[in-house]
């Protein structure tokens, strides 16, 4: 389990206000004491201009086509378009402007996503890349990567 460390600031993001609304609730009833802001945006939008020392992403990850995908937020939480990684590749793109030197970023991924593909886009960037953690479930192996960011932007 991750903690925040009692004075650190920690934002969260969500496309979803369903989502960020629960956040800011789940925060009250469990007493974070550390300084939470959630917000609602698409990937960096709703953090523009800062800079991150740890980042946690749970992206959507499995592959969709057209056919596939449905209207209403909770959809959005898994649609990763036809590869699994559209909203992955935007991420990692603008990672690092987002993360300090030697900051480092944790994201889950599916087998069906193509986690090799991700980690040679990572490592392409500069990015020291290890897979942390692997679990094999029905249709899908589940595997969370850790990434550290060594070049400077």
């Amino acid at each position: 389990m991750l903690a925040a460390k009692r004075g650190a600031n920690v934002v969260a993001v969500d496309i979803n206000p369903n989502a960020v609304r629960c956040a800011v609730l789940n925060a009250e009833l469990n007493g974070v004491t550390c300084r939470f802001d959630a917000r609602q945006g698409s990937l960096f939008e709703a953090v523009s201009g800062l800079k991150f020392t740890f980042i946690l992403f749970n992206p959507p990850y499995l592959p969709t086509d057209e056919s596939d995908r449905a209207n209403g937020w909770l959809e959005k939480a898994w649609e990763g378009g036809s590869t699994g990684r559209e909203i992955i590749e935007k991420f990692i793109e603008e990672l690092p402007n987002y993360l300090e030197p030697n900051g480092r970023m944790l994201m889950v991924l599916s087998s069906l996503s193509a986690p090799e593909r991700v980690i040679a886009i990572l490592t392409a960037l500069g990015f020291e890349v290890a897979v942390l953690e692997e679990e094999l479930l029905e249709f899908e192996r589940l595997v969370i990567l850790k990434a550290v960011h060594r070049n400077q932007v």
